[in-house]
């Protein structure tokens, strides 16, 4: 069950109402074919199923069309032509429509590029595009035409390009005369349950089960406060309701496909979403003696390439929705036995640090609702000030932070001289330290004097940032600012370029810092016989699972 208020409708209806579309196109048929357009949808999620697709692309296959039939079809191009082609722009219109009645994210994705996989693929092959029907020749023209060689490679890099490709296979394969397909409403539960779910929502879903509003936020707290995942251990709601809620929906957090404790007590876990392996990500917890940090990741891999990073050697596959990051710290925290959240006593998972896989700015919606369903009173109810948000330098976003989450703010510095930063980390291309400097500026100007010095992290390379030279540009970079610089002691990987600089420079160099009036602190480091480091574990995992 996840988060994000779309509709007033509850997740039945909206199901409903979307497979009421695609049953009315029941006697229309598919463009320029002798089978119906429901047919067509059918049998795309049928083939999807068959090659063992995941749930959120057998939907993407299943309502690949929607744009055609949906309301939104209405404000598209729809041109006149001797076969009739439909809605141009469909595939657009239909990821539009469905991610406002919260659909996955993934399918919306896939949705709205399925005729851009059209276009590649005319390119590609000469072949596919000689075998294409009449009106999907006359569609592609008004659809940008077969792709250049620049827009092809440009999508052979999207992180969802195989299975982008894929779903316009199974929609050219669609197209059997006769063929039987299982009914629509074999999906209806499987779509119900892959809907976002806010509050709202449940409090929606038990009126139209018939019970008073105040069950569902029942469930909602049983989830969030109390950490169960079973509708049967919810024990103050009807045994009727039980039984509805189970037939329809899980909790689920994700599931743990490796958990490794250091002899430190570090925890390091490997947490898997929606049974995709690709879809795996670090979470790390770190306990101390007067508090417990949880370093969560806001996406599966990362874009930035960071030199440095051993994350940055894994490509970006998709942006974590907001379940999955609030998932990662209900796991922690059930591990550390917070659940039920026991009130007016400090949990063991009391701070969260968004410093594991991804940029958490590039993923700023669903960071942002994770961030609102934890700090909720009636959920987790995580003070926000125990949460801090670890950025890159996504220069524009940062004063949002201040302004609408009230959260922490830690900048992945790591040097303070431009050209070293642009050579490290390629963001700096983009958001260059003046531009960069002034959203710290600005951020501490609207979180004001009561909130907390801002986190510079320095990772300490021998011989490439760690000079007494480097110290005084970072000192003078900084001036000005409620800042405290956290120096990491380098965690080497395998491949990895650099080597850590010695303790001694490391103290030299904290020194310098202290003795200009900035704080300074050595990251003591954890976790070291488990793969700590970020990435590394998910490197194991991906490089085991692939063929």
């Amino acid at each position: 069950m996840t988060t994000s208020t779309t509709t007033t409708m509850s997740p039945e209806q909206r199901v409903t109402t979307v497979f009421q579309l695609l049953q009315n196109a029941n006697k229309k048929n598919y463009m320029g074919e002798k089978i119906t357009q429901l047919d067509h949808a059918l049998q795309a999620a049928q083939l999807a199923k068959k090659d063992g697709a995941d749930e959120e692309t057998i939907l993407a296959a299943l309502l690949h069309d929607i744009g055609h039939l949906c309301p939104l079809a209405d404000a598209c191009h729809r041109p006149e032509t001797t076969t009739d082609i439909g809605v141009v722009d469909h595939d657009k219109a239909g990821a539009q429509y469905l991610r406002k009645l919260g659909f996955p994210k993934k399918t919306c994705e896939l949705i709205e590029s399925h005729v851009l996989a059209k276009r590649y693929l005319s390119a590609k092959d000469p072949a596919y595009h000689a075998g294409l029907s009449t009106a999907s020749k006359q569609s592609l023209k008004l659809q940008g035409g077969p792709f250049t060689p620049t827009e092809m490679r440009d999508f052979e890099k999207d992180p969802l390009f195989k299975q982008k490709v894929q779903i316009r296979k199974w929609d050219d394969a669609a197209k059997v005369i006769g063929a039987k397909s299982p009914a629509l409403d074999t999906y209806r539960d499987m779509t119900i349950k892959n809907l976002k779910l806010s509050k709202s929502d449940l409090v929606k879903i038990a009126e139209d089960m018939g019970q008073p509003a105040f069950r569902g936020k029942q469930v909602y707290e049983w989830i969030y406060s109390k950490g169960a995942t079973l509708f049967q251990d919810m024990a103050n709601l009807p045994k009727g309701l039980q039984e509805q809620l189970e037939r329809t929906y899980c909790v689920d957090y994700g599931q743990i496909l490796q958990n490794q404790l250091s002899v430190d007590g570090t925890r390091k876990m490997l947490i898997q979403f929606k049974n995709d392996s690709r879809a795996a990500v670090e979470a790390v917890f770190i306990p101390e003696e007067h508090r417990g940090t949880l370093c969560v990741s806001s996406q599966v891999g990362c874009s930035l390439s960071c030199t440095f990073c051993h994350t940055g050697t894994q490509s970006l596959y998709r942006n974590l929705t907001a379940a999955e990051i609030a998932g990662q710290y209900m796991i922690a925290a059930w591990i550390a036995k917070d659940m039920p959240r026991k009130v007016n006593q400090r949990p063991n998972v009391s701070n969260i640090v968004f410093m594991g896989q991804g940029e958490p700015l590039y993923n700023f919606r669903n960071v942002s609702a994770a961030i609102k369903l934890m700090t909720d009173p009636d959920g987790a109810g995580v003070a926000p000030w125990r949460i801090t948000i670890s950025t890159s330098g996504v220069a524009p976003l940062i004063p949002r932070i201040a302004a609408e989450l009230r959260v922490g703010l830690a900048v992945s510095l790591h040097a303070a001289d431009n050209d070293l930063r642009t050579e490290i980390m390629p963001i700096n291309k983009t958001y260059p330290l003046p531009l960069l400097m002034n959203s710290c500026a600005e951020f501490a100007r609207i979180a004001g004097p009561q909130n907390r010095r801002i986190t510079f992290e320095y990772v300490m390379l021998d011989g490439v940032n760690d000079s007494d030279s480097h110290a005084k540009q970072l000192v003078d970079l900084i001036h000005g600012l409620p800042a405290h610089v956290n120096l990491i002691p380098f965690n080497p990987w395998p491949g990895s370029l650099y080597q850590s600089s010695s303790a001694a420079r490391v103290a030299a160099f904290c020194g310098l810092v202290r003795n200009s009036g900035v704080h300074a602190s050595v990251r003591t480091p954890r976790g070291d016989d488990i793969l700590a480091a970020c990435g590394q574990l998910k490197s194991v995992h991906d490089k085991a699972a692939s063929p």
